[in-house]
């Protein structure tokens, strides 16, 4: 990675945890449509798991595609979960974080959204790792 594409990752890392200060418009587009989005998403995986997950890999030695393929019931509900935790964090950030009266609460709850988040991540590389 160069300067530059560092420099945008920080950027946009400390756009997503400061302090929400946006007006409406950040706190219906981002806490209400992409949380709403992200948890349908989360759902449609909890509800309607797939037999297959393919998780594709990088070439080694220029030969071919590789791709980790998992037939584990564990890893769309991790894929799931970690949407609806996705979901809850933006929620919590963006809409609770820009409301006056719901500002107050938004961190605690914004914090127990990153460790779900980061339990199911963990949870699907667990599950991935062992059913392959």
């Amino acid at each position: 990675m160069t300067r530059n594409t560092d420099l945008a990752w920080v950027d946009f890392l400390d756009r997503l945890t400061d302090p929400p200060s946006d007006g409406p418009l950040r706190r219906f587009g981002l806490g209400l449509t992409a949380a709403v989005i992200s948890l349908v998403y989360g759902v449609s995986w909890l509800l309607f798991p797939p037999a297959l997950v393919t998780m594709p890999l990088p070439r080694r030695f220029g030969i071919g595609q590789h791709v980790a393929v998992s037939t584990s019931v564990h890893v769309p509900c991790a894929i799931g979960l970690a949407f609806a935790f996705l979901a809850l964090y933006l929620h919590f950030h963006w809409y609770w974080g820009n409301h006056s009266r719901l500002n107050a609460y938004y961190e605690p709850l914004q914090l127990g959204a990153l460790v779900g988040l980061a339990a199911s991540v963990l949870y699907g590389v667990a599950a991935f790792a062992f059913t392959t």
